[in-house]
């Protein structure tokens, strides 16, 4: 599985790379009279998302025996190989797309908590709604990466259909 693990490597550098890329861009929006905890939540995507891709890259040998269960060494055939990296990268993409909803699902359901909505409610606000369609689009969205992530050749064998081949 050297594929596997060297894709999880991979995997874990660009989420360090992407933590940094987008904490760069949103470090712009901290206004001097931030508190602590403003602070905190701003920082802590990145902070994550460091944490989660040195984690890859460490324990990549781990990983991959867990991520990609099922797909056992093939043969040196050529048609298998590819049809095993094609795997391994929906089960990347499926990753990628399941810790890019986490934050935006924290801070949904942070939003929804009934001492969020009356502040939202007295500033003239009205997010409620809003909310749960926003909440709704990112649950499917989660459920789309799991099945990436959980499922990757059966994903695989459905594309496969429309490809023709």
């Amino acid at each position: 599985m050297d594929i596997a693990r060297i894709s999880i490597s991979i995997f874990g550098m660009f989420l360090i790379v992407e933590a940094i890329r987008e904490q760069a861009a949103s470090s712009y929006s901290i206004s001097h009279e931030a508190s602590s905890a403003d602070v905190l939540l701003i920082f802590m995507p990145s902070i994550a998302l460091i944490a989660i891709g040195a984690l890859c890259i460490a324990l990549n040998k781990h990983l991959s025996k867990v991520v990609f269960r099922g797909l056992e060494e093939g043969s040196s055939h050529k048609h298998q190989t590819v049809e095993r990296f094609e795997a391994i990268a929906y089960t990347l993409i499926g990753l990628y797309f399941l810790f890019s909803f986490l934050m935006p699902l924290a801070m949904t359901i942070n939003n929804l908590l009934p001492v969020n909505m009356e502040a939202f409610a007295t500033e003239g606000i009205p997010l409620e709604s809003y909310m749960w369609v926003q909440l709704s689009a990112l649950i499917l969205g989660i459920a789309g990466s799991l099945l990436l992530v959980l499922f990757p050749q059966k994903v695989q064998k459905y594309v496969k259909l429309t490809r023709g081949f």
